[in-house]
């Protein structure tokens, strides 16, 4: 198995979801970003994981990689038991909103 799909295999593993009352004190240190719904999440932690520098700039220039605005932080803590995907990918925590269908 080529290295890239080791990467793959144990990060998909690593995912879970989580609410956002349990993410908030982890977020307030700031090591983590949000990946955009226009990103595979999986794909993207990858990516960082590999330290794949040129597609992780093209993501952060597109805005798809981010820091959440402050205006998203109040948003989410009007939900209760908003949910979000996360994942670690030393040194970071990447998250993605989950939307109700």
């Amino acid at each position: 198995m080529k290295a890239q799909d080791e990467n793959r295999v144990s990060l998909e593993q690593q995912v879970d979801e989580i609410t956002w009352e349990i993410l908030k004190p982890h977020i307030e240190k700031g090591d983590f970003f949000v990946v955009g719904q226009e990103l595979d999440f999986l794909g993207t932690a990858v990516a960082i994981a590999e330290d794949d520098a040129e597609k992780v700039k093209v993501w952060i220039e597109l805005g798809h990689l981010t820091r959440p605005a402050p205006e998203s932080l109040n948003s989410w803590s009007l939900v209760a038991g908003k949910k979000f995907k996360f994942v670690i990918v030393k040194p970071f925590l990447l998250i993605q909103e989950i939307f109700a269908s």
